[in-house]
């Protein structure tokens, strides 16, 4: 542990600086034994008192682009271990976290490992400032088949399988709220639409780079087009409905 990092644990517990910090292992086992639920509970609450002391009303126009809020979706991957750290009588891997990655595979050099992996969803402002809403810790079972696959794909389904569920269980727990969600061009896909439709939310999907090429190709194409070039190219200030201006 850096010194950096041990300051900033003085700091959040109200500690002397060089007072005994507990071994990474007791930390490590004291946080195994919380309920994902219950600090999920945790991060609801405290949304809904952000919400209830108007901090969001108060500050829209910085806080709420559109006067909406915006959910973004992130992918992590967490604990690589190098075997399995949870085994059954047969010294099978039992734990229902754990996601088994195989590499190089059907070559001398095939490896296998094993990770956990999760699926952030926060409430993304204006100026990078992210308020954390949901963890959904993912498990094997959500991603079987999908051992071999590239470090990319496997992140992607990842996110897919957590935005399906989890996204109808934010709307339940905020159904008159206003949102948005943000998406990469990962989420371009039918049943991802199709859900935002049916949960009466807004999405913008951010296309990179070599992503979604035929789609890249017809942009490329209405650029050339004078109505384009008038209403898309040049530059405009628009006021928001909910206050506020883009450029």
């Amino acid at each position: 542990m850096s010194n950096q990092q041990k300051k900033n644990i003085w700091y959040f517990l109200g500690c002397k600086e060089g007072a005994p910090l507990p071994h990474r292992t007791v930390v490590t086992d004291c946080l195994a034994l919380l309920d994902p639920d219950e600090i999920n509970a945790l991060l609801m609450t405290l949304f809904r008192w952000a919400y209830k002391q108007k901090i969001f009303y108060n500050h829209a126009q910085k806080l709420l682009p559109g006067n909406m809020f915006h959910i973004a979706i992130d992918g992590v991957w967490l604990h690589h271990h190098k075997n399995p750290h949870f085994e059954d009588d047969n010294g099978e891997n039992s734990c229902p976290y754990c996601l088994l990655r195989i590499h190089k595979k059907g070559t001398e050099e095939e490896n296998t490992d094993w990770l956990h992996a999760c699926a952030n969803f926060c409430i993304l402002c204006p100026g990078g400032l992210q308020l954390p809403l949901y963890v959904h810790m993912l498990k094997a079972q959500q991603v079987k088949g999908k051992e071999d696959a590239s470090n990319a794909e496997h992140k992607q389904e990842c996110e897919l399988q957590a935005a399906t569920l989890v996204l109808p269980f934010l709307k339940k727990q905020l159904p008159k709220f206003q949102v948005r969600v943000l998406t990469d061009s990962l989420y371009a896909n039918a049943p991802f639409l199709k859900l935002c439709k049916e949960l009466g939310w807004d999405h913008l999907i951010t296309r990179q780079t070599g992503s979604l090429k035929s789609i890249g190709k017809q942009c490329d194409e209405r650029k050339k087009h004078q109505f384009q070039k008038k209403w898309y190219s040049e530059e405009r200030t628009i006021q928001l409905p909910g206050g506020g201006k883009t450029v």
